[in-house]
């Protein structure tokens, strides 16, 4: 590298990192960095000082810049300084990829969806890696286990953040207070960047299992499906899809249950320790059970007690890319039994064939299910 091109790339590296780079600049600077090959043969430790303290420094400011305001930075800039940086350092250390909310959302991917937009891949993070911004850390307890927390004070954050989950997948998210929520496939979670002074409400698409935190002074409120559940500290299991009866089971502590009746009336009831409400439109209905059963998803099991085909139908559709067409009545085809869900979709279509009255095919990515 001769001494004119190592300033002109230090002082490239400078104004980016100062936000006051243009655009073709930018393009320069990537150029520079995807001819950076071997390090003994591009770097000149007298024109551009000593690689791994350069290599510090970078990914020391890429850090602070990342902390001022990640959602600038586009992902190609990302990718390349970072892989630059770990090749002719060789500091061994990570920078971890924050989309901007440009880039389209992979759907088929665990995301979390930041206030600002950014969106986090978590399957990309390594188990004990951190993502750090502005105001938060996102770490990466294990394979499906993030904690979230802020870093600010509770009056300088705001705006919701949403962990989404395709199908496929459960994750497990805690947050500062010590409260995990554990989202099963094809949920979402919506949370604030802090919880309020008074109370701490998160809202749910799909479903999930709470293990709450206790704290008197601030109640834990889950928003689902025209349904508010308040509590103080409890485990309990929400599923709350579009179109289905939302069914909230109550394994320890108690639980208040609020939603409008047909008559738009509030209305709230208690669950006890193995009580389920099921709530019908404006209906609710509560009875014992056997809690195990509506747990099974966190065992990665399907288990159905006594279900109607189309509710199991329903759970396959959200575990897998599949269209169910039904030919003929089948509303008074039941099923009970347990699978695992780890076994193939035409392994699982088999087993339920096995019950009496149904005849269930799959072509393709489509279900057919009739008598």
């Amino acid at each position: 590298m001769e001494q004119q091109n190592g300033s002109r790339f230090r002082k490239l590296i400078e104004k980016y990192l100062d936000n006051n780079i243009s655009i073709d600049e930018q393009e320069e600077l990537f150029q520079t960095y995807d001819n950076l090959g071997d390090s003994e043969k591009d770097w000149k430790t007298q024109e551009l000082g000593d690689q791994a303290t350069v290599g510090t420094d970078l990914l020391n400011r890429i850090n602070q810049t990342l902390k001022i305001n990640a959602k600038k930075k586009p992902k190609y800039f990302w990718y390349k300084i970072a892989a630059s940086i770990l090749i002719c350092s060789g500091i061994l250390s990570a920078v971890y990829l924050i989309t901007s909310q440009s880039t389209k959302q992979n759907y088929s991917a665990v995301t979390l969806k930041l206030a600002n937009g950014d969106l986090v891949y978590l399957d990309d993070l390594k188990v004990g890696a951190q993502v750090e911004g502005a105001n938060y850390i996102i770490k990466k307890d294990s394979i499906n286990f993030i904690s979230y927390l802020p870093i600010d004070n509770e009056d300088s954050g705001t705006g919701e953040n949403e962990l989404i989950l395709p199908k496929a997948s459960n994750y497990k998210i805690r947050f500062a207070e010590g409260t995990t929520v554990t989202l099963n496939t094809s949920s979402s979670l919506k949370f604030p960047h802090h919880f309020a002074k008074n109370a701490r409400v998160v809202q749910l698409n799909g479903e999930a299992y709470f293990d709450v935190t206790k704290n008197p002074g601030k109640n834990f409120r889950v928003i689902s499906n025209k349904q508010i559940i308040q509590v103080l500290g409890t485990r309990f299991n929400v599923k709350a899809f579009n179109q289905e009866p939302t069914i909230t089971t109550l394994l320890e502590g108690k639980v208040q249950l609020s939603f409008a009746d047909k008559n738009k009336n509030s209305q709230s009831y208690y669950l006890k320790p193995n009580q389920q409400a099921a709530l019908f439109g404006k209906n609710i209905k509560i009875s014992e059970v056997d809690t195990s059963i509506a747990l099974a998803w966190l065992s990665d099991c399907f288990e159905f007690h006594n279900d109607n085909i189309k509710t199991i139908m329903n759970e396959l559709q959200r575990y897998h890319d599949v269209e169910v067409v039904y030919k003929g009545n089948v509303d008074d085809i039941n099923i009970s039994g347990r699978i695992s869900r780890s076994k193939s979709l035409s392994e699982i279509i088999k087993i339920l064939n096995m019950t009496d009255g149904v005849n269930i095919t799959l072509e393709g990515r489509r279900i057919l299910v009739q008598k």
